[in-house]
């Protein structure tokens, strides 16, 4: 009978705990490369207004939070980046934290010319980023190219430039 029972128990339990894996680890992966970035709601900084994330030209996006000891340093790659890119990659620093925050550390780092707030929850659930900070590379439809997380070396940024130019050199054929 005890059999029975562990047997009826087992056959209920182990599907349902494989559905609970099975979704636990897709929303744990990076997004898709090739697949749209999410819609994710965001505003302007400093002024807070909602902002639409579009562009005709391949976008490089820094998600950061002001309580994170590396994204200083990566968003002043990114912004090393935006000098010498400018005009043919747009760049965005997107926020985490909150207004004050936020212009705390814009104030002791230089980074990406535009600044954009969004809610922590929204950007973990539909950009999918769990450490901070996340670069992604989109291309001029807004479809994902490459991304990466936490502070890289010259590795990552030297694929980065390379992806950049060969996304440019497609985007003028």
């Amino acid at each position: 009978m005890v059999g029975a029972v562990v047997r009826v128990v087992l056959l209920l339990v182990i599907p349902v705990a494989g559905l609970w894996y099975a979704e636990a680890r897709r929303s744990s992966e990076h997004l898709e490369v090739g697949h749209l970035l999410p819609l994710v709601s965001l505003v302007s900084f400093p002024d807070q207004r909602p902002v639409e994330l579009k562009s005709e030209r391949p976008t490089v996006i820094v998600v950061f939070s002001a309580s994170c000891p590396f994204c200083g340093q990566q968003l002043a790659r990114v912004d090393s980046l935006e000098r010498k890119f400018r005009g043919r990659v747009d760049f965005l620093a997107v926020s985490m934290s909150s207004l004050e925050q936020t212009r705390q550390l814009l104030a002791d780092v230089n980074s990406p010319s535009r600044v954009l707030l969004a809610h922590r929850e929204n950007v973990w659930s539909q950009w999918r980023v769990k450490t901070v900070p996340t670069v992604f590379l989109t291309d001029h439809r807004g479809a994902l190219v490459m991304q990466w997380s936490g502070l890289k070396e010259s590795e990552e940024e030297g694929m980065l430039i390379e992806r950049l130019s060969q996304t440019l050199a497609w985007r003028s054929r």
